[in-house]
């Protein structure tokens, strides 16, 4: 079975769907969190959003509000309990102006993929967008999951040094 969800996760990240939206895989910057609302073919909207954003970027952004970033979640349960076990990934993000934005997943391919994360990791996640009647966004099933590292999401020592806590 790891042959084959290894399989999937190569495919697709070979594939050029996964390169598609990625502003940071095609210029090679880091960039801070963005979001950007998926379109139909017509310009309207799915109801889907993309987050993204390279960690070290966001690490060293001088407005200490942006976040990203996944985490692991191993659950055991004592027999006989109902609820889930495994691994689960939850992805979050900050957005510049204090928007929470979150999905999850415990399909184990998507759970490969978080394990990939390090600290110069560029991540992006689709996931539905619905609102709380407080206008708060709910915590959605992540429908896809990249994540790259390469050498350009790692920032200049000068990015590093000139933040200030």
């Amino acid at each position: 079975m790891n042959n084959r969800v290894i399989a999937v996760i190569a495919i697709f990240l070979f594939s050029p769907a996964a390169f598609g939206g990625a502003t940071t895989l095609s210029d090679g910057e880091p960039q801070d969190v963005t979001v950007e609302e998926l379109l139909d073919e017509a310009g309207n909207p799915t109801g889907k959003i993309l987050v993204e954003g390279t960690l070290s970027s966001v690490r060293f952004t001088a407005d200490d509000v942006q976040k990203i970033g996944c985490r692991l979640r191993a659950v055991a349960r004592d027999e006989g309990d109902p609820r889930p076990t495994g691994l689960s990934a939850l992805c979050t993000a900050v957005d510049i102006n204090g928007t929470n934005y979150s999905c999850y997943s415990a399909d184990p391919a998507m759970v490969e993929v978080v394990k990939a994360i390090s600290p110069y990791s560029f991540v992006r996640f689709e996931m539905e967008l619905e609102f709380t009647p407080e206008g708060i966004p709910n915590l959605q099933f992540c429908e896809d999951l990249l994540v790259a590292t390469r050498s350009q999401h790692i920032p200049d020592s000068s990015t590093e040094k000139g933040k200030s806590k």
